[in-house]
């Protein structure tokens, strides 16, 4: 029998919710899951209400292929923070405080995304 041990929905960074979900998938004993419908039914499962009535017309009823990444997709574009957003924050909010450096150096990557580069020498 599948059965995952997946983190409750991080709706602050849906994108590495999915790779820990990704990696949940890959460790289940006796077979890592790779069925679209099985991986489909286990995201809807793991959703908070609030997410699942977000993407609610790719789960009623869910696309007749690619059911997974298709909803994937739509749950990180309606709960990513918009680029101005991070931009926004960037600017405004973000402190030192009581944080390491390179901690603050991680936030402030992870807001401005992979896209854009940000080397260590500048």
């Amino acid at each position: 029998m599948e059965s995952i041990k997946a983190p409750e929905f991080w709706p602050n960074d849906p994108e590495l919710w999915f790779i820990t979900l990704k990696s949940q998938f890959l460790l289940n004993k006796p077979s890592p899951i790779t069925n679209d419908d099985t991986k489909f039914s286990y995201l809807i499962s793991l959703l908070p209400p609030s997410t699942a009535i977000e993407v609610r017309e790719f789960i009623m009823p869910p696309p007749p292929d690619n059911k997974y990444d298709a909803l994937k997709k739509a749950i990180i574009k309606c709960t990513a923070d918009s680029e101005f957003k991070k931009l926004q924050q960037l600017l405004t909010q973000e402190e030192l405080g009581d944080r390491l450096p390179s901690q603050l150096l991680r936030r402030l990557r992870q807001l401005i995304g992979e896209s854009k580069a940000v080397s260590d020498t500048t």
